[in-house]
């Protein structure tokens, strides 16, 4: 898995490389910080229950989830995902972006990521 994050400059940064952009169709996915609402651990069925059509990226039952899709009964928002085969710790990241709304990533160690952009972001632990 070619996922890395970054926090500088204000900004949240989803960084891809290799096979993981070539199935998201995305280089970097940013989000100011300033527009980070929440951030939290879940598990693949509540993001399912979320998940509209998918828009450009690659989706492959149980196996792969990856790129932008539409937001379930919001026809005008997007969510961006990079999620494999991770059923029980994914990290959803809430913005008040209608283009970004959703991020939710398959990291190696989530807690460290929720609580480093929670950090950024101000919000308690």
């Amino acid at each position: 898995m070619s996922v890395s994050t970054s926090t500088a400059s204000g900004a949240f940064t989803v960084h891809l490389r290799g096979l993981d952009a070539m199935w998201s169709l995305a280089r970097d996915v940013v989000v100011p910080v300033a527009a980070v609402l929440d951030v939290r651990i879940v598990a693949w069925t509540e993001v399912r229950a979320g998940l509209g059509w998918r828009v450009g990226g690659t989706y492959w039952p149980g196996r792969i989830a990856t790129g932008h899709y539409q937001v379930a009964g919001a026809s005008d928002e997007r969510q961006f995902l990079v999620v494999f085969r991770e059923r029980e710790r994914l990290v959803l990241v809430e913005t008040e972006l209608p283009s970004k709304r959703r991020i939710v990533l398959q990291v190696p160690e989530p807690e460290r990521l929720v609580a480093e952009l929670r950090a950024a972001v101000g919000l308690t632990p």
